[in-house]
């Protein structure tokens, strides 16, 4: 599964700043809807030099400083949250009281969402976070695919199937409809499985294929409704010239010229 997620980043000069300037007041990097935004600043007489900003965070009684000059660890982390909904570890979700709440003691690990992380791991993400991003993938793609089937099922019910409709049903991909949808099925039990062995990479790999067995459906669902529709006007115009039924071969013709 690929996206691109543009990065934006600005570069300040310190020459020119009587205070260092940080996204709401606090952050380096700031991830929106679509894209994620940087900013760093640089030293024009030594643009190697390390510049550090105080934090409100202190560790064994140490106060940590923010790295204005390389904002690599809040790049990284503003995109995990973008990309595959990675927060650190110090927040954490209430149901109860429907609102975040915040606890410090969790906030360590070699990471890029710790600001505990070393130089050398701020490059890299844990293998508990990368589940969590698998995890969240796969619950958004299971969500998507049966909303999309229970959506294609709800418009067939709105079919109803009369004395004359009945004669178009042995023409109609009824049973590549109730193949596909077994199919799917099995590949919702086979994403779980997977899930459930904690191959998360391998569930993440069925995706494309429920996608397109949904895609299948729902087309096979719409031609179905379409052939329906072309049979239910021309029983209204039977009504009204008081004819007898269209044949099937005319109806599928009508189809055609349509299309």
């Amino acid at each position: 599964i690929l996206r691109t997620i543009p990065i934006f980043l600005f570069s300040l000069s310190s020459d020119q700043l009587n205070q260092s300037i940080l996204i709401d007041k606090f952050f380096q990097a700031k991830a929106l809807s679509d894209m994620v935004i940087v900013l760093r600043t640089i030293n024009n007489t030594n643009a190697t030099t390390m510049i550090k900003e105080s934090t409100k965070i202190s560790c064994n009684k140490k106060l940590i400083r923010m790295d204005l000059h390389n904002p690599l660890r809040a790049t990284l982390s503003a995109v995990g949250l973008l990309l595959g909904g990675i927060v650190p570890p110090q927040f954490s979700y209430s149901q109860a009281n429907e609102k975040i709440l915040q606890n410090w003691l969790w906030s360590v690990g070699d990471n890029p969402c710790s600001f505990t992380v070393s130089e050398v791991s701020q490059r890299h993400f844990s293998k508990f976070q990368v589940d969590t991003v698998h995890r969240n993938y796969i619950v958004d793609g299971l969500n998507k695919s049966i909303k999309k089937l229970n959506s294609a099922i709800e418009k067939l019910k709105e079919q109803k199937i009369d004395e004359i409709t009945s004669q178009i049903i042995p023409q109609l991909p009824i049973q590549s409809l109730v193949d596909f949808y077994n199919s799917t099925k099995l590949t919702w039990i086979e994403i779980l499985q997977a899930c459930t062995i904690l191959d998360f990479e391998r569930a993440i790999d069925l995706l494309p294929k429920l996608n397109d067995k949904i895609e299948i459906f729902i087309e096979l669902t719409e031609e179905i409704r379409e052939l329906l529709d072309i049979l239910k006007c021309s029983k209204s115009d039977v009504h009204t010239r008081k004819l007898k039924p269209a044949s099937m071969d005319w109806l599928l013709h009508l189809f055609i010229v349509i299309d």
